[in-house]
């Protein structure tokens, strides 16, 4: 819906709100209707312009629309958004527009970023409503609001952002973020344990990603794990200081794990099958980012074994001790494998049982580009082989 047909639509509701139908008067359905009212946008940024004229309808819209709007941030490269957002959060920053006409001048002149979200949504209606009393401060008067907009937000994603305040600031979105469900770290390289921890202390995260934040340590990490029980989704790439100490904890406490990705190109001793065995052991993991870890094939056999039933993508990039053990294993104990990455395992050449795996089961396996010349190679031969007659039968045991 454009961004005028909802603020016409909004602008009627609010002139005819005392005839508006019983329906319109049904928190949840309400919600539902402004859910609607979301653009995709980018893929990690939905667009809310269409929600913000709702938000000064009457008191039922402004909370129902707060609701969907404060409910995902992202903040990519452009500090200083994220900076005005976090003391907006901490309700550190100077108050917004405190009449309907300001916002709507504010709102016909900015476009749809995550910041403008805060200036022209926060404290509108019940302001207009409701007069602050001289005796009473402004923030007083508005904090009951703020903190429903605290709690509204359930996911956090900031990308690129590099200056050494990061912390800081997270911090005091941290305290704040109560129902906080998902946070993503994408190189973030000031990102430290005590800012994590802030957020695990709320015991809500259920997907944490701190894809490339090398600064963080197995101590944030066994916090996250005591703390968030409900975690399923762990994304700790590029993350050299963590090992199998924190990966543990998580395998003892976080059982309902389904995706973990411990994926490096240093450091690989740090993340042993001891920890590995203990995910497939005590988890639900179908998802396993294992590419340059220091793993075996025994360690994969019994993680086959054991987890096989759902295993759905694994990744073993640059794992130097894989060899066709653990091929076979995927084979004959992983019937749901949709993905199984292999480049530069140079142990791995058993091209039959590839051929096979991407032919029968409709496995993408992928490989560097000398594996996959060898497996072209072996193909072309056994073409060679049928034309003349030569051809041996495939064994297909151990493709279910």
């Amino acid at each position: 819906m454009p961004a005028a047909a909802a603020a016409a639509a909004a602008a009627a509701a609010a002139v005819h709100f005392q005839k508006a139908h019983a329906v319109l008067c049904i928190p949840e359905l309400v919600s539902q209707i402004l859910e609607h009212l979301v653009e995709p946008g980018t893929e990690s940024s939905p667009t809310y312009a269409n929600v913000a004229p709702c938000l000064l309808v009457n008191r039922l819209w402004h909370h129902c629309g707060a609701s969907v709007a404060w409910r995902s941030f992202t903040f990519e490269k452009r500090y200083e958004d994220f900076v005005r957002f976090s003391k907006a959060f901490a309700g550190q920053s100077q108050l917004p527009p405190s009449s309907k006409k300001e916002a709507h001048t504010e709102l016909q002149r900015t476009t749809t970023g995550d910041v403008i979200r805060f200036s022209v949504f926060s404290y509108l209606f019940p302001h207009a409503k409701h007069p602050t009393p001289p005796e009473q401060s402004q923030q007083e008067h508005r904090s009951p609001l703020l903190a429903q907009y605290q709690q509204s937000l359930r996911s956090l994603s900031l990308r690129k952002l590099k200056d050494e305040s990061l912390g800081t600031y997270l911090e005091q979105i941290g305290v704040h973020a109560s129902r906080l469900e998902r946070l993503e770290l994408y190189i973030c390289d000031h990102m430290r344990d005590q800012a994590l921890t802030v957020f695990a202390l709320q015991g809500q995260l259920t997907h944490l990603s701190l894809a490339g934040c090398h600064r963080i340590t197995d101590d944030a990490i066994q916090q996250v794990a005591e703390h968030c029980p409900r975690l399923v989704h762990l994304d700790v790439r590029a993350c050299g200081k963590i090992s199998d100490t924190g990966i543990a904890a998580v395998a003892y406490r976080c059982r309902q794990l389904r995706h973990l990705n411990v994926g490096r190109i240093r450091e690989r001793e740090r993340i042993t099958s001891r920890s590995i065995l203990l995910i497939a052991k005590y988890t639900q993991a179908s998802v396993l980012g294992l590419a340059g870890c220091d793993i075996d094939d025994a360690c994969m056999i019994q993680v086959a074994r054991q987890r096989g039933s759902t295993l759905e993508r694994i990744s073993l990039n640059c794992c130097p001790r894989i060899s066709n053990a653990t091929l076979r294993a995927c084979a004959a104990y992983c019937p749901k494998l949709s993905v199984l990455e292999l480049k530069e395992c140079y142990q791995v050449n058993d091209w039959e049982l590839v051929f096979l795996m991407q032919s029968r089961r409709r496995v993408l396996l992928t490989m560097c580009d000398q594996q996959e010349n060898l497996a072209q190679a072996w193909t072309e031969q056994r073409q060679q082989q049928k034309h003349h007659g030569q051809m041996a039968p495939m064994s297909t045991a151990l493709i279910k």
